[in-house]
């Protein structure tokens, strides 16, 4: 937003997000053709809307307490109000795709990721890929390899006494009960030399060598960060076939912007393991890569186009 502002009107560029709609003066106007809303300081026309950018959206409302209704009904009211914001999310996305020639960068319809779908569009495209399944019965092909299990979806939050838990990307140990297993995404675990993110960006790409494999603590998911001894991260260059394939994925997966991460094999192996339309690129900023202002100078170019 700010690398925005700094090129045009403060008012010619707006930020929709849930807690907009929640905690400023919000006006829709549904029976004016041209008229999306009112927020902030500045009405947001359709016809006159150039660019915009999906990263996320949250349906997600602030806990809600009240001492005469119980935790369940409690759950049950937030969970409406939740479907309610996203009524009122996919009316903005309707309202704005009705102008033609609005340029998307990544359209809401494509921005939720899926493991299963992106592992085969890759191998289809010629991208290698871990050997994967997925299992709710215990399977001696599987226990009898080096395995690690992650979530089909995103990863999971649990909040208790101010501390969060998060499912990781972990090893089988072997000595897990399968007499109640649940629908369970297990690959085989790929031998790493270090992990490798890169950021795309309308057929760019900039890599980062993630040196997870120097600590313990990072070696199966680097995400369990070591704030003590952070990873090493190094700029690197991609093969040129990676490059090339890593393009020809995004424009089958309809995004033009994202995150995707590879696995570098001591052999020198790119093994691909997922995209994040979402972004999560703040560590690039850590080594001259700044994808904030490569995103707005984007957006600009597309409108000056």
């Amino acid at each position: 937003m700010r690398w925005l502002k700094c090129a045009y009107d403060s008012n010619d560029v707006i930020c929709i997000h849930p807690n907009v709609f929640i905690d400023y003066k919000t006006e829709i106007n549904i029976s004016q053709d041209d008229a999306i809303t009112d927020l902030l300081n500045g009405e947001m026309k359709r016809n006159e809307i150039g660019a915009v950018w999906t990263r996320k959206w949250s349906n997600d409302v602030a806990d809600i307490s009240s001492s005469s209704i119980s935790d369940i009904q409690l759950g049950t009211i937030q969970s409406q109000l939740s479907r309610e914001l996203n009524a009122l999310f996919e009316y903005c996305i309707f309202s704005i795709n009705r102008n033609p020639d609005v340029f998307w960068l990544n359209h809401p319809q494509y921005v939720t990721p899926n493991k299963l779908i992106q592992l085969t569009i890759a191998k289809e495209i010629g991208l290698t890929i871990p050997t994967s399944w997925i299992l709710n019965y215990y399977s001696p092909q599987v226990n009898a390899k080096d395995c690690i299990t992650k979530p089909l979806s995103n990863c999971c939050d649990i909040r208790i006494n101010n501390t969060i838990y998060t499912n990781y990307t972990s090893k089988l140990t072997g000595t897990e009960s399968y007499d109640d297993l649940f629908v369970s995404f297990i690959q085989e675990n790929i031998p790493k030399e270090a992990e490798v993110r890169v950021f795309y960006l309308l057929g760019q790409c900039h890599a980062l060598l993630i040196h997870s494999q120097d600590n313990k603590k990072t070696q199966t998911d680097y995400r369990k960060y070591d704030y003590r001894h952070p990873n090493r991260l190094e700029p690197c260059k991609i093969p040129t076939t990676i490059v090339s394939k890593i393009d020809t994925f995004m424009r089958q997966m309809n995004l033009q912007t994202g995150s995707l991460d590879f696995i570098l094999t001591p052999d020198g192996e790119y093994v691909f393991l997922e995209v994040n339309p979402c972004g999560q690129y703040d560590i690039f900023n850590t080594c001259n890569v700044y994808p904030d202002k490569l995103i707005a100078e984007a957006l600009i170019s597309k409108l000056k186009r």
